[in-house]
């Protein structure tokens, strides 16, 4: 009779998550689970990183999060360009200032309104379609100091260990300037998920789900008014940022791709295996993103 406690408890052991001992433990299941990966930064780097104050701490967990509530909220890329108006001269949010996130972050919540009437803002997941215009590694290099990376990687060098900076655009030939950004995180990043990969997006309209996150620290730097200090280029500080799913038109005819209707759709690591993805052609390869000190 007593061995039956020892059973139950030896079968409960052994379904425990794999990241049960990590410093970065997901509070939900993972979006990707079916892809996810365990890299070593998994076992490093805690979902606050490496934070310089309690405020730093508070975003880098936000950029961390992978538990966006269900279900996701269909927007536009006009949605998100739109949010920028929201953040643009509001006293309590700082924009720009290097070493100063916001203090309050719940500020950012339920801060746009769409048109059907819902409203929205950071921590929502959030779903658009869009095209790649681009991909490519951060972390690659060091600062002047040694460090590398940014905190909320724990100021780690190396590609697998930062994050994939993409820019979504309107359109295939959409400049950096004129579109957002969306960021893939290392934590359980899929093996699949690489620049190389992304790139061989080129004129096929991609669904990206992922949560809302306003990258208040960096300045606008846009096609009109490109900024000098080391921003990416883009036109809305508001980034998709973790990504947790990217879907693959079946057509690429944007007109095709009704963001709900699932039946156009192929996840990324099955339409890897295609054929359209063996004919698909890279775009230019871009250098890797140079993380300023402060971020």
């Amino acid at each position: 009779m007593r061995t039956i406690p020892i059973v139950v408890a030896m079968l409960l052991a052994s379904t425990l998550p794999l990241f049960a001992e990590d410093a970065f433990v997901p509070q939900c299941d993972l979006p990707y689970a079916k892809i996810a990966k365990k890299n070593p930064t998994d076992k490093s780097c805690p979902p606050e990183g490496t934070p310089e104050t309690q405020n730093h701490a508070k975003e880098y967990r936000v950029k961390n999060n992978l538990c966006a509530p269900e279900p996701a909220i269909d927007v536009t890329l006009a949605d998100i360009i739109a949010m920028q108006k929201d953040v643009e001269n509001d006293q309590r949010i700082p924009i720009g200032k290097r070493e100063t996130p916001v203090p309050d972050r719940s500020v950012l919540k339920n801060l746009h309104t769409l048109s059907n009437g819902r409203k929205i803002g950071e921590d929502d997941r959030i779903r658009l379609v869009a095209f790649v215009t681009g991909a490519k590694p951060t972390g690659t290099s060091s600062h002047p100091d040694g460090s590398a990376g940014e905190g909320v990687n724990c100021r780690q060098k190396g590609a697998a260990i930062n994050d994939i900076h993409i820019d979504l655009g309107s359109r295939p030939a959409t400049e950096a300037c004129d579109g957002i950004v969306a960021e893939m995180i290392p934590h359980f990043r899929p093996a699949v998920w690489m620049p190389t990969n992304l790139n061989k997006l080129r004129s096929r309209p991609v669904r990206i789900t992922g949560q809302l996150f306003l990258d208040s620290r960096h300045h606008l730097s846009t096609c009109s008014n490109p900024s000098m200090g080391g921003d990416p280029p883009r036109i809305s500080l508001w980034e998709v940022h973790p990504i947790y799913a990217v879907d693959v038109c079946k057509s690429m005819r944007l007109s095709d791709c009704t963001i709900g209707n699932d039946s156009m759709w192929i996840p990324f690591d099955r339409w890897l295996a295609t054929p359209a993805a063996k004919r698909a052609r890279l775009l230019a390869e871009k250098p890797a993103r140079q993380h300023l000190k402060t971020e």
